[in-house]
């Protein structure tokens, strides 16, 4: 993110102690590209919400993209009011409602953001556990008081892999346990 302190002086109550680029700066970096329109790496959006992260989504899981926060769909700059506390709110909101979490690059343009995902490497580890974790929401739709160790039976791993993945289910909000052990239940939130 590129930010400016501002002059002293200049801060106040309601005013971040930051102001963004110059409207020129935003105009020579990156106009061309949102003069050009939405395309298979570029979308746009007056704001962030969930669209935002299914979009960021989508574009980790195919040749990677960017997102224009504060531009609307006519490619015209609106803006969006943010400080740096929002921005690190809509990071952790992404990297919390993602698996396996994203983690953008974000940098802020005239009176918007830009957000962008680069395509990676595959990672085989981080795919082998997405998948595992993916099987253990199916498993707990299916049967909402399946243990961990019926779990790892069914996949065919060993239970401690199974209770270090409901554990990180569990941190990122997506499953959540319900009563005791034995005789509790499984409560899926966010899949």
């Amino acid at each position: 993110m590129f930010f400016t302190p501002s002059l002293k002086g200049e801060t106040s109550e309601n005013q971040p102690p930051f102001r963004v680029r110059g409207k020129a700066d935003f105009q020579f970096l990156e106009m061309p590209l949102i003069s050009k329109g939405e395309s298979e790496i570029v979308e746009f959006k007056t704001n962030f919400n969930i669209e935002t992260i299914e979009t960021l989504v989508a574009f980790a899981n195919s040749k990677g993209g960017s997102v224009f926060i504060g531009v609307n769909d006519k490619s015209k700059v609106v803006g969006v009011n943010a400080n740096s506390e929002n921005i690190q709110n809509w990071l952790n909101e992404i990297k919390n409602k993602t698996i396996p979490s994203i983690i953008p690059d974000v940098e802020e343009v005239f009176n918007g953001f830009k957000v962008t995902i680069f395509k990676a490497k595959s990672n085989v580890t981080e795919n082998v556990t997405e998948t595992r974790q993916l099987k253990i929401l199916q498993l707990i739709k299916e049967n909402d008081k399946i243990s961990t160790t019926e779990i790892a039976k069914l996949i065919g791993v060993v239970r401690r892999t199974i209770a270090r993945d409901i554990d990180t289910l569990k941190e990122k909000g997506v499953i959540k346990r319900i009563g005791p052990d034995k005789g509790g239940y499984w409560e899926v939130q966010n899949a």
